[in-house]
């Protein structure tokens, strides 16, 4: 999920944010996702096992998930530090004629961080270039701020 980020305002922070759901209890995943990570050196056995995990039953039952995205950023990101800064921002998804927004608190999710790992690892399985000490932000909704449109095809 990609949304495009703006401040209260209106001004766009990002065109588009890669997120990570998160589940209710990462725990297993994350001792899941260590083990691939430290079974091989190498990327493309790690992002082949990562896919096979994905892939299957993951993302079968959404009641294992929470409403909270995550993403990660450079460990000095500027927009990080400014979506910190301001403490909210609103979410934007867009697909094809469909689009909902709302208002989301931000928040930083230090190293020892359950949820911090789990996107910590899940971006390492997938991007071996992917920051070793990220800036990793929750982002929860505010649902009473939620709206959707959909304009005629």
């Amino acid at each position: 999920m990609c949304p495009r980020v703006s401040d209260q305002a209106g001004r766009q922070l990002l065109e588009f944010m890669t997120t990570v759901m998160l589940e209710n209890d990462p725990t297993e995943s994350v001792d899941q996702f260590r083990q691939i990570y430290h079974q091989t050196n190498d990327p493309a056995e790690r992002y082949r096992k990562a896919l096979e995990v994905f892939a299957g039953a993951f993302y079968q039952w959404p009641e294992r998930f929470c409403d909270e995205l995550c993403a990660s950023f450079q460990a000095k990101s500027r927009t990080a530090a400014a979506l910190l800064e301001a403490g909210d921002c609103v979410l934007e998804f867009r697909q094809f004629n469909h689009a909902y927004h709302f208002r989301c608190r931000v928040e930083n999710l230090a190293p020892d961080d359950i949820d911090y790992q789990f996107v910590y690892l899940h971006n390492r399985l997938f991007a071996q270039s992917a920051d070793s000490s990220p800036t990793v932000l929750a982002f929860i909704p505010i649902w009473d701020s939620a709206a959707g449109m959909s304009q005629p095809a």
